[in-house]
């Protein structure tokens, strides 16, 4: 789909939405702190650049997909009640990942960057068996989901948080709880 023609695009403080489902090959980048939402399928498969910025995901619905590698030093929130942000690169930005609401997916071992990751009342599921590395913590009741299998290898830490497994049919490993 050509809708933002086919260079570059840059995200630069305010929110890009889809009025239906649609999938771009743009690379893209961010010069301020930006937000990705809508009620709809939006899948960016270029390259993204987070700089030192956030990209927060208030998707009420349906799944932002981002599909290509992500860099820079900047932060991922899926903030998206009744959405899912999936993430699927193998990416490489170091200032972590938050999930306030909804669904986070990992469809890499990657996906999740450099930088640990916090659970802060949004779910977690995989899009496949995979085993992410990287350190975790709950910062309020959370979730770990779906139906595959889900290694969290790196250390974790629920902080007297509950941490509450709904994975419906493989297992959910849990190491350096």
């Amino acid at each position: 789909n050509t809708a933002l023609g086919t260079a570059a695009f840059v995200l630069n403080g305010g929110s890009l939405q889809s009025n239906a489902g649609l999938t771009l090959a743009n690379n893209y980048s961010l010069a301020a702190g930006s937000f990705i939402g809508g009620a709809n399928d939006l899948t960016l498969n270029g390259t993204g650049n987070l700089n030192a910025n956030a990209l927060t995901i208030n998707n009420t619905a349906q799944t932002i997909t981002l599909g290509g590698v992500i860099s820079g030093t900047g932060s991922i929130v899926q903030n998206g009640a009744g959405g899912s942000l999936l993430l699927s690169g193998n990416n490489t930005f170091s200032g972590g990942v938050t999930a306030t609401a909804g669904t986070l997916i990992v469809g890499n071992a990657n996906a999740l960057g450099t930088a640990a990751f916090v659970l802060n009342g949004g779910s977690l599921h995989s899009n496949g068996a995979l085993t992410i590395a990287d350190d975790y913590s709950l910062t309020a009741a959370s979730s770990i989901g779906g139906i595959n299998d889900l290694t969290l290898s790196g250390l974790g830490n629920l902080n007297a948080n509950v941490l509450t497994i709904n994975n419906t049919a493989q297992t959910i490993t849990l190491g350096g709880v």
